[in-house]
């Protein structure tokens, strides 16, 4: 099995318990419901009692917005641009007044990545919740929400205004609209009688925000959902919008290709903005910096996102989501000196930690397979504290005890004992029996190799009611490789799920059927007959058993010999930025994927590209229509480095597996998830 090797490097751990139901943390059930502030406060975590002071080692506060942001490009303009309009957005509401703001739990996060508690207290913001359902109290007099426009909040706040009225507390409103105002959400609030009590309505056009100094989400959530279930199309013309801006700081890109259904509804909508300014300024020319642009549809690469990721950060985001540069994780990991007291209710509950390139550690490790992670936390801890006689050979947790030993003065020490807590936690799972044995499935659906084995193990997760999630994910795994899954087959299994999981389920699955997760097989011939995959697997080389994962020769690393379809498509395209068609075998190969014909677009004549000076220092922007996995992000900086080209990625969200296909959930008892 070619993705054995992954447990060759792990052999020194000391934990072997199956992870029968790996961890999953929900923000929302992690973070208490007192007023919070940007910035992070191991006081507003659920549970959290502080130690005595005495024996409290002082906090390490880290950020979570990146201070190198421009290494590639200047992308705190981006930042400086949000921040500056929500400044616009909040003077022009109750002005010269203390104000309390009220947040959406989506943005809340959100807001730490370009502004801070400083600046908003500077606008006179005295207080920040976020919103939610139930009685809401505050001594400010003046109410401000920042939402995005969902019919669900219109309800929450009726029933605060409608609190504060029957309690004759005297408050004036105000609503915040990201990105615009929503006449519908405007004619519910009509409809529960509370319009006429919102005395100001204005919009923040928040659209492309740096996450790290490659990376800029738009974080619109279920663009692909909204897509192919709902026939939405209005976050597409965000994202095109979002890419103007991009061309209006840094010049046109001279070059678009890409593939898939919503990709080429964007480039549309590029073409027609751009002809729209060329009609007033014919003096457009083309990036110096930026010299391609690729658009991939989610859809292109079903398969990635439904795999089990074995890079570090892409591991964490797998048990422990990554949202808005943080992750939530236990306290005795934060601090591990609360582990001397394993009865303390503080040492179990759950602190912020970020991650992202301004912490020197997991810039390093971030991008490893994570079977080479304890190599380089070695070479740390050796390098940090010299003085001790460390072999480099040590278990992860003989690091653990080490660097309790080691102070917490410095941000790389404090650092280092994070990520040694976090990844032997990580190494403890990716070494239990329930691991093994699903990432084998997954390679034998991924290999073609020994099916009906893998389709049994599917039947066994659902008798033993195993996550649906994680049921959905391999069911779909099997139907991509598979070209489907026969009829007689399919219907067993779904009568077994439904029976199992509820009547939901039907509705759940017949929207796994029209996004493309599942393909039902009505032929008499097996799998592998005209198997689409299988030519694609073998053009693509989508398979590498020999990637060696300690020092990687080939992208395929980041799932231990699996390169992700949507980095090999990336690769292919970027052999010749201005060349404007591919091979003709390759050419005949991405036919065989969804979304349609393979695109290119010039933006400028082919001799103006021509007579362009060579950047030794290439940049690609690559958009992700539909959201990116950590694991396609970490082969994309490999990638980058292999052709001397930098990537930067903008994506429309971040995903990992579970949240992908929970989308297209519809379940009545949500403990099954």
């Amino acid at each position: 099995m070619f993705l054995n090797k992954l447990i060759n490097n792990n052999n020194n751990s000391n934990s072997n318990s199956p992870v029968k139901n790996p961890l999953s943390i929900n923000n929302d059930q992690a973070v208490s419901t007192t007023p919070v502030k940007s910035g992070f406060n191991t006081q507003q975590v659920s549970g959290y009692q502080p130690q005595s002071a005495l024996n409290r080692p002082k906090p390490i506060v880290l950020s979570q917005q990146v201070s190198d942001i421009n290494q590639y490009l200047n992308l705190s303009l981006l930042r400086d641009k949000s921040q500056n309009e929500l400044l616009m957005a909040l003077n022009a509401i109750f002005k010269g007044k203390p104000k309390a703001l009220i947040v959406d739990p989506q943005v809340k996060g959100f807001l730490n990545l370009f502004t801070d508690t400083t600046f908003l207290k500077m606008q006179g913001i005295e207080k920040i919740y976020e919103l939610k359902p139930g009685k809401f109290d505050s001594e400010c007099k003046s109410i401000v929400y920042l939402i995005r426009p969902r019919v669900k909040y219109m309800y929450t706040i009726s029933d605060h205004i409608k609190q504060h009225m029957i309690e004759f507390m005297k408050k004036e409103y105000a609503i915040i609209y990201i990105p615009k105002i929503d006449n519908i959400c405007q004619r519910v609030l009509e409809e529960l009688g509370v319009y006429g009590n919102i005395s100001t309505f204005q919009s923040f056009p928040l659209d492309i925000v740096p996450f790290d100094n490659d990376l800029l989400s738009l974080e619109i959530t279920n663009t692909f959902k909204d897509y192919v279930i709902d026939n939405d199309k209005s976050s597409l013309l965000s994202i095109a919008k979002s890419i103007m801006r991009l061309q209006s700081y840094f010049g046109y890109i001279p070059v678009i290709k890409g593939k898939g259904h919503c990709s080429k509804i964007v480039l549309d909508q590029l073409v027609r903005m751009r002809k729209e300014v060329t009609q007033d300024d014919n003096s457009i020319s083309p990036s110096s910096e930026i010299d391609s642009l690729i658009l991939i549809d989610r859809e292109v690469d079903l398969i990635t996102p439904l795999c089990t990721p074995l890079v570090y950060e892409g591991l964490i985001n797998e048990y422990f989501p990554i949202k808005n540069n943080v992750t939530f994780i236990e306290n005795n990991i934060i601090n591990p000196n609360l582990e001397q007291n394993v009865y303390s209710s503080s040492a179990n509950s759950l602190s912020p930690f970020p991650l992202h390139s301004g912490d020197v550690i997991f810039n390093e490790i971030r991008d490893l397979n994570i079977a080479a992670c304890s190599v380089v936390l070695n070479r740390k801890a050796k390098s940090i504290d010299h003085k001790k006689s460390l072999t480099g050979k040590e278990s992860l947790t003989d690091l653990k005890t080490i660097m309790r030993k080691i102070t917490t003065g410095q941000h790389e020490e404090y650092s280092l004992k994070v990520h040694v807590g976090i990844a032997e936690k990580l190494s403890a799972i990716t070494t239990s029996s329930y691991f093994k044995n699903r990432l084998e499935v997954e390679q034998n659906f991924l290999a073609c190799h020994e099916i009906d084995q893998a389709e049994r193990y599917i039947d066994e997760c659902i008798s033993t009611k195993d996550s649906i999630l994680k049921i959905l994910r391999l069911l779909s795994l099997a139907s991509l490789t598979c070209n489907g899954i026969p009829h007689n087959d399919y219907e067993l299994l779904k009568a077994k799920i439904t029976q199992t999981f509820g009547i939901g389920m039907i509705i759940t699955l017949n929207n796994m059927e029209r996004a493309g997760f599942i393909k039902v097989n009505d032929h008499l011939e097996g799998p592998d007959s005209l198997n689409p995959y299988n030519q694609i697997r073998e053009q693509l080389r989508l398979i590498n058993p020999d990637v060696d994962i300690n020092q990687p020769d080939d992208a395929s690393y980041v799932f231990s010999g699996y390169a992700p379809l949507s980095t090999r498509f990336i690769q292919y395209s970027c052999f010749n930025p201005h060349r404007t068609s591919l091979p003709k075998p390759l050419e005949e190969t991405l036919k065989l994927l969804p979304g349609g014909s393979y695109f290119e677009e010039l933006q400028f004549p082919a001799s103006t590209l021509s007579s362009l000076s060579p950047n030794p220092s290439p940049i690609t922007l690559v958009c992700f229509v539909g959201g990116i996995t950590y694991a396609e992000i970490s082969s994309l900086r490999y990638l980058g480095k292999q052709l001397n080209r930098r990537f930067i990625i903008l994506t429309t969200n971040f995903l990992n597996g579970d949240g992908f296909i929970e989308n297209f959930v519809e379940i009545l008892d949500h403990t099954l998830l």
